[in-house]
């Protein structure tokens, strides 16, 4: 949250933050990070909804009572806090096996979050376009697509995307490239 305070501090614009599963282990926990980070100056956040230790999904029911929590606690507050209840349905599996029941899977999904508050779905490992396209047409929150840096934005946004992210790539890249500059330099 220190780190998060220092964002806040340092722009004019808002921020959101990754809250990863809300590090808590029950609802209760949930609702006190969403409070401190209200506290640190975030406006959003993501919420996930698989168990931090090991990847798998929380029943639907429990990731509800999670989100429901997170909500009350942001509407305590005049800040108009966005929920991006993140799914990970899609990365349960290889893109491979990615199909339409696991869209129906994510939109069961979809549609309990946006009744306990949430306000956007975010779905990392998602890239089908076809499938993004059934995902964004029934789906009751707008969508957030994690994306890698080549990706058709155009095409995204035509299949009714609402938000992109770029995950760690970034990052990666801006690293990758000190790396080699290091290592160039280390060679003169």
């Amino acid at each position: 949250m220190e780190n998060l305070r220092r964002i806040v501090e340092a722009t004019d614009l808002p921020v959101t933050v990754d809250l990863e599963s809300g590090y808590g282990d029950t609802p209760k926990k949930v609702g006190e990070t969403i409070g401190l980070a209200l506290k640190a100056g975030a406006i959003g956040c993501n919420l996930e909804d698989s168990y931090p230790e090991n990847g798998s999904l929380r029943k639907i029911a429990q990731q509800v009572e999670r989100i429901r929590q997170a909500r009350e606690k942001a509407d305590e507050t005049n800040v108009p806090f966005f929920i991006n209840a993140r799914t990970d349905v899609f990365i349960q599996v290889s893109q491979k096996e990615h199909n339409a029941s696991l869209v129906e899977w994510a939109l069961e999904r979809a549609n309990a979050y946006a009744k306990a508050g949430a306000d956007g779905l975010f779905v990392p490992g998602l890239a089908d376009l076809a499938l993004i396209a059934d995902l964004t047409k029934d789906s009751p929150l707008p969508v957030n697509i994690m994306v890698s840096p080549d990706a058709p934005l155009n095409a995204l946004a035509k299949r009714g995307v609402a938000r992109v992210s770029y995950g760690a790539d970034p990052y990666i890249a801006t690293m990758n490239g000190l790396r080699e500059a290091a290592r160039k330099a280390k060679l003169r």
